[in-house]
């Protein structure tokens, strides 16, 4: 349960800067938008357990391929110092995802802030599918702590926060997770 906690921890990370640029820039984040972020999420993620399901039920080394993608993903995440892989670009600015201009994160902008938020987890998730279900619901969990968080936190921070060294920290822990993974 500890291993769980860490992980869906350090996967979520990520929403703390979200929560941050959006309290910063006074965007409201309506219920319904923080239920739709919540649900892709929970969905990509859970997708992903499936897969990782998948893997270990016809790989006969499933642990250690599952510990392979942990490593390779956390050094995808480490590097990415500058925000120039996959989604990425969206945490230098998550307070861009309001492409209307609203002061409103509207249902599809939600829907994509969701998918930013997963999207990059999916790979560890998929290494770490024997963990099951309950990971995706611990995930989602808590990416909704860290938005809710970090858009109070926002409020009071004058100045811009950049995620870059939350992708560094929650990639090097994902790298060690990988080789324990490897190991055990």
């Amino acid at each position: 349960m500890l291993k769980l906690t860490a992980l869906a921890l350090v996967l979520s990370f990520d929403a703390l800067s979200f929560g941050i640029s959006f309290g910063i820039k006074g965007i409201a984040l309506p219920a319904k938008a923080v239920f739709l972020i919540c649900a892709s999420g929970f969905a990509l993620t859970l997708g992903a357990v499936r897969i990782g399901e998948l893997m270990y039920a016809f790989i006969p080394f499933g642990r250690a391929a599952g510990g392979a993608v942990l490593i390779v993903s956390g050094i995808y995440l480490a590097l990415d110092i500058k925000g120039k892989n996959s989604l990425k670009p969206i945490f230098s600015a998550p307070e861009k995802t309001d492409m209307d201009k609203s002061g409103a994160i509207e249902p599809a902008e939600a829907l994509a802030i969701g998918t930013a938020l997963s999207v990059d987890s999916c790979a560890a998730v998929i290494g770490t599918a024997y963990m099951g279900a309950l990971l995706p619901a611990v995930i989602v969990l808590f990416q909704l702590v860290f938005l809710l968080a970090g858009m109070l936190a926002g409020k009071k921070i004058n100045s811009r926060f950049s995620g870059k060294y939350a992708s560094l920290l929650s990639g090097l822990i994902i790298v060690v997770m990988g080789f324990a993974q490897l190991r055990g």
